[in-house]
């Protein structure tokens, strides 16, 4: 059972399925929703966790079926520096907790400074989604060439009129 420790002993889960059990745990909780969204696009920390950090994943007591994440542990792992990572992947990692974890602090002048185009616009819809506007986002950001982002689209490609992935949530809150 998770003790909110960053053990590395423990059940390996494999990422899709700690990925479903994530979107399933933030249905109608809009935060939780663009956080989880967030760390999907990154696809860094899903995977850690999933195959590395057993004691940041909440569990049923009774099924032993994991829940979600434990946010709080993960933020306690990042503000005690335990859970470390390039700048990019604590930046968005930060905001992601920042957007579930009640007091979480976010220096969100280190956190953007860090951050190429794909990962901003990643940052943005997060922070959109989270305001019931995911409609929002970057309407042409600057592109590094350098800066790929997963399956090596180019940072680019996520302008207004992107196709987000079939799991991001999706505008239905406000009216246009």
């Amino acid at each position: 059972m998770p003790d909110g420790t960053l053990e590395e002993a423990g059940q390996r889960m494999e990422p899709d399925e700690l990925a479903q059990v994530l979107k399933e745990a933030a249905a109608g909780w809009p935060t939780k929703e663009a956080a989880v969204a967030l760390l999907l696009e990154h696809d860094y920390w899903v995977p850690r966790i999933a195959y590395s950090h057993p004691g940041l994943r909440r569990t049923d007591p009774e099924t032993g079926r994991v829940v979600d994440l434990d946010w709080k542990a993960l933020a306690t792992g990042v503000t005690d520096g335990r859970l470390t990572g390039s700048t990019s992947q604590q930046a968005v990692l930060s905001v992601a907790l920042s957007l579930v974890v009640p007091g979480f602090l976010l220096d969100l002048q280190r956190a953007v400074s860090s951050l190429g185009a794909f990962h901003t616009a990643a940052v943005l819809r997060a922070i959109a989604t989270a305001a019931d506007y995911p409609e929002l986002g970057p309407k042409d950001p600057e592109s590094d060439p350098d800066d790929i982002g997963p399956a090596g689209q180019e940072a680019s490609l996520f302008e207004l009129d992107y196709e987000p992935p079939s799991w991001y949530p999706r505008p239905g809150g406000r009216d246009a």
